[in-house]
């Protein structure tokens, strides 16, 4: 059987060799096709890379424009969060302020020598000294979760990330300044009563009838204006004058900081929001 197949086998090979019509055939369809078919496959090849590279452009513009978006919308938190602490910050600025006045007018009653002031003034003047605290409590949320989140890398401007990652840290130095001025306020609170006399000055200043308190004279001669010749009294308003400017000075460099921050901010939201 073997050599019936090999006797056909040369056979073919030599009839083809002979007449080499066949091979002419097959050379003639591989020249006519294979450079279209060629050209064909490139160019489908081509249409894949190209339509995968425009899905991948598609999916990143759809992606970066979800991130400007968000962006936009802590900007707008953002906005709204330092413009209410912008004004319970000029809020603290002010009683800053009256409270140093306050302080400026009884420090230049003291001294020893007859009383230069009269009692209901004074009581009235040291009553709203010792009673006001400067305490900046600003909204911090919206910074806190952009940091907590990771999402404080999507704000593109460089400055505004910066100034927003140090805001804890500018409030934490104000803070500090804020209860070196209230240990001075603690200081004439306690003196006053230690050797003041709350009854006659509640009688004094009018708030014994405002409150309805039913109080009487106090059976004790003191007057209250004799912190005036206190020199522990006077030393604490000139510590208290003291670090009510330096709180003055805390207070100036953070609302110019917020008013830069709301500035980067304005800048930002106007930007278009997408990534080309």
């Amino acid at each position: 059987m073997e050599n019936i197949i090999n006797i056909c086998r040369i056979t073919s090979r030599k009839a083809l060799e002979k007449n080499g019509t066949m091979p002419k055939i097959f050379r003639r369809i591989r020249q006519a096709v294979s450079p279209n078919y060629f050209a064909y496959a490139i160019g489908e090849i081509l249409l894949v890379v190209l339509g995968i590279l425009i899905a991948l452009q598609i999916n990143n513009w759809n992606e970066s424009q979800k991130k400007r978006e968000k962006e936009q919308e802590y900007l707008l938190a953002l906005k709204e969060e330092f413009l209410v602490n912008l004004e319970e910050l000029q809020k603290e600025i002010d009683l800053n302020n009256l409270l140093h006045q306050q302080t400026q007018q009884i420090i230049a009653y003291t001294g020893p020598g007859p009383y230069r002031i009269d009692l209901k003034i004074f009581t009235e003047k040291l009553a709203l000294l010792i009673g006001n605290s400067n305490i900046y409590d600003p909204s911090t949320g919206v910074v806190q979760e952009l940091i907590n989140s990771g999402n404080l890398n999507g704000i593109r401007n460089s400055e505004l990330k910066t100034k927003l990652a140090g805001w804890n840290v500018k409030l934490e130095f104000l803070r500090d300044q804020e209860l070196t001025a209230e240990s001075y306020r603690v200081n004439i609170k306690d003196l006053f009563i230690k050797k003041g006399n709350i009854v006659n000055a509640l009688r004094v200043s009018g708030v014994n009838e405002q409150r309805n308190l039913g109080l009487e004279d106090s059976q004790f001669e003191n007057d209250t204006r004799s912190l005036l010749r206190d020199i522990e009294f006077e030393n604490n308003l000139g510590f208290k004058l003291m670090a009510s400017r330096a709180l003055d000075d805390r207070y100036t460099e953070t609302k110019q900081e917020i008013e830069a921050i709301l500035d980067l901010i304005s800048k930002e939201i106007l930007r278009s929001p997408t990534p080309w």
